[in-house]
């Protein structure tokens, strides 16, 4: 029975490894960024801006960083909600998620 359950734990581990992954390649393989919008931004600002979030850095190390920090808990700062990090937008829609789930 331990073996079984230490192997689903592993096959989870796996599946979400890969989840990252994959959506994390997809996203960077699309044209447009996350600092493209309606309004006209100047290059030196979406450069700094890159820079700043470390988009700048070649994509494997932006894995790996990315990687490093979702295992710390640490999802950054939300673009959308100014002044909240990702993890309390998503703290703060839990409880809803968790009642109707």
């Amino acid at each position: 029975m331990t073996k079984y359950v230490i192997k689903r734990i592993a096959m989870a581990i796996l599946t979400l490894f890969i989840i990252t992954l994959v959506t994390f390649f997809l996203m960077n393989a699309i044209p447009g960024g996350p600092f493209e919008g309606e309004k006209a931004v100047s290059p030196a600002v979406i450069e700094a801006l890159e820079e700043k979030y470390g988009l700048d850095k070649p994509i494997i190390t932006q894995y790996i960083n990315y990687m490093g920090n979702v295992l710390q808990g640490d999802f950054g700062p939300s673009i959308k909600s100014r002044g909240w990090d990702v993890i309390d937008v998503i703290k703060s829609g839990f409880s809803t998620s968790a009642t109707i789930g």
